[in-house]
């Protein structure tokens, strides 16, 4: 079975669609996580809300980073 040019254009088409939703819901998660952490900081007020706010955030990171 061949691909024409046609087929090429529609799976470019759902492809490019598939990235831009992955997108967006990448930087909707990393907004979530953002204001997350500055509700934790204003929590607390202080030098430690601050390095309790950057301890989840560096475990938030090495956990999506795996």
């Amino acid at each position: 079975m061949q691909a024409n040019s046609r087929q090429g254009l529609v799976s470019d088409m759902v492809s490019g669609l598939l990235f831009r939703f992955a997108r967006a819901y990448f930087l909707l998660v990393l907004l979530g996580g953002t204001l997350t952490l500055l509700v934790i900081s204003k929590l607390f007020r202080n030098i430690g809300g601050t390095l309790v706010a950057l301890i989840v955030a560096l475990i938030i990171f090495m956990y999506f980073k795996q």
